[in-house]
């Protein structure tokens, strides 16, 4: 099951507000790991605080050229935001290769509908 990062909490943005900093290091430093399950976990992490705190991170995977590295964050097991990437995403994701593009917007379009809970 999939969580919305906007909807663990309604004060959500409060707390990130607040815990940004020490959290955003740990997350940080979680994702330098060179283990790949680590780094699937910090990835998963990020996504799931809905800041566009990491799109330094995020961006880059998402608009690489090998689809791999774009579905490593897509299948994170969080759901990908648009508030991830920041106020001006759109025009973010304009500038992507077509493939990278097309699975953002499917995974949002996926996103979007709602699946049973079972």
């Amino acid at each position: 099951m999939r969580m919305r990062a906007e909807s663990w909490s309604p004060t959500g943005p409060t707390v990130w507000s607040a815990v940004r900093g020490e959290v955003g290091k740990r997350l940080r430093a979680w994702y330098a790991q060179q283990d790949g399950h680590h780094k699937q976990c910090a990835l998963a992490a990020m996504l799931t605080t809905g800041s566009d705190d990491f799109k330094d991170v995020l961006v880059p995977l998402l608009r690489d050229a090998n689809n791999q590295m774009r579905l490593a964050v897509i299948h994170t097991g969080a759901e990908l935001l648009p508030s991830s990437l920041g106020p001006n995403w759109q025009e973010e994701v304009r500038m992507w290769p077509e493939a990278a593009r097309l699975d953002f917007l499917t995974e949002l379009a996926r996103n979007a509908c709602p699946r049973p809970l079972a």
